[in-house]
């Protein structure tokens, strides 16, 4: 979670260079975004990096982990929360729940913190989404 005015990149507990790239790029698009003034909001909660064992995919459970999800954060009060992805079948997954794109990043435009490219291995038509799943639509 995150609240406005606190610097959520201080408490990033993630130290390899992927990640610190990830939250680097994921904060950045926030920033763009302007959520607080956006939808009112004095907190945010994130989600992001969803994953199913490839044992067990194709089963619906990306969608019901983004279901029992925003219940969760609806039941906290929340009345928006931002979801970030790579992956296109997490992509798939949050179109079940009306995710709202607001942000298409391609992946060879992600920096990592000395401003080399983050993923220079990745496809040209790759991307990360970064948006919202609206949770209380009388309150925005």
């Amino acid at each position: 979670m995150e609240k406005k005015g606190v610097d959520p990149k201080l408490n990033n507990p993630f130290e390899s260079r992927i990640c610190r790239g990830f939250f680097l790029t994921y904060y950045t698009l926030l920033d763009e975004c302007n959520l607080y003034e956006r939808y009112g909001l004095k907190e945010i909660p994130h989600m992001f990096g969803i994953s199913v064992d490839p044992e067990f995919c194709q089963r619906g459970l990306a969608i019901e982990i983004y279901k029992r999800a925003k219940a969760l954060c609806l039941s906290r009060g929340f009345k928006v929360v931002t979801v970030a992805f790579i992956s296109p079948y997490s992509r798939a997954a949050a179109a079940h729940h009306d995710f709202i794109q607001l942000v298409k990043a391609p992946l060879l435009e992600a920096k990592d913190e000395f401003g080399g490219i983050l993923h220079p291995e990745a496809p040209k038509d790759e991307f990360m989404d970064f948006g919202v799943f609206i949770l209380d639509t009388k309150a925005i």
